[in-house]
């Protein structure tokens, strides 16, 4: 079924405690005790498909300092910030490869720092540099996987309770086959249909729900 584009606020900043976790309770439990001051062996590689939670959990480390690629790592910079993230490691160049090979050799010398890095894929898939890939298998390497639907549909059952909306599996089932399915968008989604329906001091139902929806597609407001 086709997904809504609606003109909504954006979703609220990632944070630990806004990530669902599902399938990946321990990569969860490992970026809190990064945030925490802990520190494994460095690099942490988190792979995962797209939308599985990656970027999320990289930007949610309030304590890190994303990874600057665009010139060499300063020593003196990376010794003054020991949590360091670097998001869509595919995305880099040659060039990019070989600063992030020659800023993990640095990190090697600075104990207590540790570099969090984003992937698609897991080492073995990585289409890198041996020793990079090498130097990336050698470390922390967690897998996420998406959520399943009853992991959203339990996610969206917390988010309407602590809302004080009522869990109707209608609105339940719409929410999830008509909207999309990131928990951050559904968490900004739910906001405004509370408000919504406050306005109107109307229950949480499915045809409120669909006129909000048509109020949204049409540029309407509500």
């Amino acid at each position: 079924m086709q997904q809504l584009p609606l003109d909504l606020p954006g979703p609220a900043p990632a944070s630990l405690d806004n990530f669902v976790p599902g399938p990946n309770h321990e990569a969860l439990v490992t970026m809190r005790a990064l945030d925490a001051g802990e520190r494994p062996a460095s690099p942490v590689l988190v792979w995962g498909p797209p939308g599985s939670g990656k970027s999320h959990l990289l930007s949610a480390l309030v304590n890190a300092a994303p990874l600057p690629l665009g010139h060499d790592a300063d020593p003196d910079w990376l010794a003054a910030h020991p949590l360091l993230t670097l998001d869509d490691l595919e995305s880099l160049d040659e060039a990019g490869l070989a600063r992030l090979f020659l800023t993990l050799n640095r990190l090697g010398a600075l104990p207590g720092s540790v570099l969090v890095i984003a992937a698609r894929q897991p080492p073995d898939g990585l289409v890198i540099r041996e020793d990079l890939r090498s130097r990336l298998a050698a470390g922390l390497v967690l897998a996420l996987r998406p959520l399943s639907d009853e992991d959203i549909a339990t996610a969206l059952r917390a988010m309407l309770v602590s809302r004080g909306l009522a869990a109707n599996p209608a609105v339940l089932n719409r929410l999830m086959t008509r909207h999309t399915r990131d928990i951050r968008h559904l968490a900004s989604l739910l906001d405004a249909l509370d408000r919504f329906a406050l306005a109107r001091s109307r229950p949480l139902t499915v045809p409120l729900l669909r006129e909000f929806e048509r109020l949204h597609e049409t540029g309407a407001g509500g």
